[in-house]
């Protein structure tokens, strides 16, 4: 689906919804390394994985194929669709456990921090490339939220209304802008 102007209507674009979901899930894991209950455990990481599959589904519907589109770098899409394939392992063995099992807390790190690896690398190369492209981001945040809910109606998973994640998404976008400030120092343009 081509997309060939950028919508700047005030809508959260799909890489705001994309941050804001990663910082999400990576908060769970750090919230799981805090639980000694196998119950709890299990259930935190089952939520995890729920988030996992969602996420990953959404990109490699929505995301990937205008990157694909967009950003004529083939290498660089199929590198995160072989991420999602790996941590889709690792969450089919975690789902496979007994959350009692000695083994359990260490796939849920793994996993934990291979996401924060492809985090790391989607939000450094693939995000930026593609908010700066033609792509229009507004409208595929609109298809990703879209996307979203009719995956989570399917799981039986409760969903945020749209309008309380974009402003999520939104305030988690303007903080990153800031920190980001904060860390670059005083700008050269006094």
């Amino acid at each position: 689906m081509a997309r060939d102007q950028k919508s700047r209507n005030g809508k959260t674009d799909v890489t705001q919804l994309l941050k804001f979901e990663h910082e999400e899930v990576e908060a769970l894991f750090h919230e799981f390394e805090d639980l000694d209950e196998p119950g709890e455990r299990q259930q935190l990481a089952s939520h995890i994985c729920d988030m996992l599959e969602i996420h990953a589904q959404l990109e490699e519907e929505l995301v990937y194929p205008v990157a694909r589109e967009m950003l004529d770098d083939e290498d660089l899409v199929l590198e995160a669709e072989v991420e999602h394939r790996v941590a889709k392992d690792l969450v089919t063995r975690i789902r496979s456990m007994a959350a009692d099992d000695p083994t359990y807390g260490a796939y849920v790190k793994v996993l934990g921090e291979y996401v924060t690896h492809h985090v790391d690398e989607e939000e450094r190369e693939l995000l930026p490339r593609l908010k700066s492209s033609d792509a229009d981001t507004a409208a595929l945040g609109q298809e990703l939220l879209q996307r979203k809910r009719e995956l989570q109606r399917q799981r039986g998973i409760e969903s945020v209304a749209d309008e309380d994640l974009v402003e999520q998404a939104r305030g988690a976008a303007a903080a990153t802008d800031v920190t980001e400030a904060q860390r670059r120092g005083p700008s050269s343009h006094r």
